[in-house]
């Protein structure tokens, strides 16, 4: 993945708010009584807001895992997604929930959430690394003039592997011709895939990107021409 993050921070903010509006409300505190005739002080910082999820459509678990990734773009950091860790480690996961629970032992899930984050940068280093090489490798596979939108593209693909020619003409800031004469030209070269099959609305992928993404946790990618 790219160092930084690739998610327009307004566009995060706006989604973080529609998730919010949609499945959370605000907790607020119960109103603490005042000696009469006393002044109230103006409060020095703002306070943290406790917010509840609603169970109607997802566990909370699985809506907080995905806020935090969105709350991170929103301000304007790197994403980082910690589901993967966790889906790979379910059982060091749930002990630690218990130790919790039932014991008020928080040692265990704080020694968890630190390895988790520490292993997922690593694991997106090496995601990182890997589209780049992805990324020489579309372009040694057959030269592209210099500029076009096909060969700028190619550098957006890793951040962006589900794309649409509107999506594109955006990230490009390019005509609807010029995008759509760029995705047929890497449909060409097998680096997107057009996946709905209609003749409008088409949505395109690139296979050899997800792959990557989409690798189990610690597993190495696999590239194009790697030995099975």
């Amino acid at each position: 993945m790219a160092s930084r993050a690739v998610v327009p921070r307004r566009h995060a903010q706006a989604t973080l708010k529609s998730v919010m509006n949609d499945h959370a409300f605000p907790m607020r505190p119960a109103r603490r009584t005042r000696p009469p005739f006393t002044a109230r002080k103006p409060d020095p910082a703002p306070k943290p807001v406790l917010v509840v999820l609603h169970q109607e459509h997802s566990t909370p678990g699985r809506v907080g895992r995905l806020l935090l990734p969105l709350m991170m773009a929103a301000g304007g950091q790197t994403p980082l997604y910690l589901s993967p860790y966790i889906e790979a480690h379910k059982d060091n996961y749930y002990a630690s929930l218990k130790a919790a629970q039932q014991r008020l032992d928080w040692a265990p899930g704080v020694a968890f959430l630190s390895k988790a984050i520490v292993s997922t940068v690593k694991e997106l280093v090496v995601t990182r690394d890997a589209l780049n090489r992805l990324t020489e490798i579309w372009k040694a596979r057959r030269k592209l003039r210099s500029g076009s939108a096909a060969l700028r593209a190619l550098s957006i693909l890793p951040h962006y592997p589900v794309v649409t020619t509107k999506r594109l003409m955006v990230l490009l800031d390019v005509s609807q011709p010029v995008a759509l004469e760029a995705t047929n030209r890497l449909v060409k070269l097998g680096i997107l895939k057009e996946r709905t099959g209609y003749q409008r609305n088409r949505v395109f992928a690139s296979p050899e990107a997800l792959t990557v993404i989409n690798r189990p946790f610690g597993a190495p990618p696999v590239l194009p021409g790697d030995a099975n």
